[in-house]
């Protein structure tokens, strides 16, 4: 490991607590910025006037009232800082929100000049225990999930406005064709928190006769068309096939217990330790429209490969 200098720590050292601060906000004293990093105040000096020359941060003096923090560039702090890249845990890029949403999330940060390391994992519960530990900085969850999740009192979400989590009829329900003799199989993945309350909710016990049959919801039109599963709650993925070719029916979810729950699972949010305010400062250079942007290519790029798919099929039946 490189041996920094006592001029570089300190310079580290001052950036991190600049990423834990706002525009508007009081610098503390340089005495006080001394004694907690145990340096003197001609070295806490001497960074400060790095840091405000490399334009991380711009300070205005108000006399007797201290100084104060006019503007901060997050990302050249978060450099200056030493830290990595930004680590980020996202779904799997199996649904065009999913895709739109880690494309649009590695944009902001990359115009930003920010690295950023987007991991891919499947359930909420899994994504936020990651935050939780510290391995990864922040995550992306459904209202849904972040609210029933566990950790709440630990972490903090931020609500994507007007991003996808789900997109308007993605979820549906889907049923082998022909007579399902009984119990009917309901699929249910224990690991999505989503799936399992909205497979809960859509399928109350006492409504049919059934069983619950483990199935990670990424498998479930596999599970289907093997006969393994009679039915279950699915996120549309992008399978460039119209369902019309399967011998699957598709409906939209009919119980007001699950409509209810769709409405707060469709919302994103980005989610991260209470603790962390320099993560928060960083979540906050998020632009929801950049990622409603992504999202919405993605969607025309998985709406044209359906169409050329379906008619590459088409030629060749005929």
């Amino acid at each position: 490991m490189d041996q920094l200098t006592r001029n570089q720590k300190t310079i580290r050292s001052i950036a991190q607590l600049l990423l834990t601060l706002k525009p508007g906000d009081r610098l503390p004293p340089i005495q006080t910025i001394n004694r907690q990093i145990e340096v003197g105040v001609g070295t806490v000096q001497k960074a400060l006037s790095v840091l405000t020359n490399s334009k991380a941060v711009a300070i205005i003096a108000r006399g007797h009232m201290g100084s104060f923090v006019e503007a901060l560039d997050y990302a050249l702090l978060w450099g200056l800082a030493g830290h990595g890249p930004v680590k980020l845990l996202l779904p799997h890029l199996d649904a065009v929100e999913f895709k739109g949403l880690s494309e649009g999330i590695d944009r902001i940060f990359e115009e930003h000049g920010i690295r950023a390391k987007i991991d891919h994992r499947q359930g909420a519960t899994a994504r936020m225990n990651s935050v939780l530990e510290g391995v990864h900085d922040a995550c992306v969850v459904s209202n849904l999930a972040f609210k029933r999740g566990l950790g709440s009192d630990e972490l903090h979400a931020v609500a994507l406005e007007n991003v996808d989590y789900y997109r308007a009829g993605s979820v549906m329900v889907l049923t082998r064709e022909g007579p399902l003799q009984s119990p009917i199989r309901i699929g249910y993945d224990r690991t999505s928190l989503d799936h399992y309350l909205l497979t809960q909710s859509e399928f109350p016990e006492g409504m049919v006769d059934q069983i619950a049959v483990p199935c990670p919801y990424g498998h479930l039109l596999s599970a289907l068309l093997a006969g393994a599963i009679d039915c279950g709650i699915w996120h549309r993925v992008d399978i460039g096939l119209s369902f019309d070719l399967l011998p699957i029916v598709a409906r939209a979810p009919e119980q007001e217990a699950t409509l209810a729950l769709l409405r707060e699972c469709a919302i994103a949010c980005l989610v991260f330790r209470k603790d962390r305010i320099d993560v928060r400062n960083l979540v906050g250079l998020v632009d929801a429209k950049t990622v409603q942007i992504a999202q919405g290519a993605a969607q025309d790029e998985s709406v044209a490969y359906a169409k050329t798919l379906s008619a590459l099929i088409g030629r060749r039946g005929t």
